[in-house]
């Protein structure tokens, strides 16, 4: 359907998921987008690029899902291609090893803290004056309540029983 209503100069990235707070899983889906970071708890950091092209351009385009286990505290990090793709005055990009670096050594801030120092040091790094592509991020940290799983069981417990 986008294909059909845009021009083939305009497209759409997409990083679209779904947690499963029971379970620990998320699966995902992603189109055309950078692909999102994830901190583990013991320091990992894994891409995750499961999915197919942007959106808007290849009628035929096919897409797969991912689908990962998230451990309590796992720190996702999302962002657009104007935060990796910030460039200095040599014109040389931010990159994803300096993100990659960011986050790494990040194991104790809270989300927004990332946040804030991720946008602090890219717009330090970028050429002065406005930037050519947007820039946007979303920090998430995972929290697993042991609460998610009992209601769930609970309520199969319920179920079982009026059966």
């Amino acid at each position: 359907m986008l294909c059909e209503l845009t021009s083939g100069a305009r497209f759409a990235t997409l990083f679209w998921g779904i947690y499963d707070s029971a379970s620990g899983t998320l699966r995902y889906v992603n189109a055309g987008h950078a692909a999102p970071m994830v901190r583990h708890g013991q320091g990992r950091i894994e891409r995750w690029d499961e999915g197919g092209p942007v959106l808007g351009l290849l009628p035929e385009a096919r897409y797969s899902a991912g689908s990962v286990k998230i451990e309590s505290h796992d720190t996702l990090i999302l962002y657009s291609d104007g935060v990796n793709e910030a460039a200095n005055a040599n014109e040389e990009e931010f990159g994803e090893d300096r993100l990659r670096e960011m986050i790494a050594h990040a194991s104790e801030a809270a989300p927004a803290e990332l946040c804030e120092r991720i946008m602090s040091r890219v717009t330090a790094f970028a050429s002065a004056g406005p930037p050519p592509d947007d820039r946007t991020l979303m920090v998430v940290k995972f929290q697993r309540f042991a609460g998610a799983l009992s209601r769930r069981e609970s309520a199969i417990e319920a179920v079982e029983a009026a059966a």
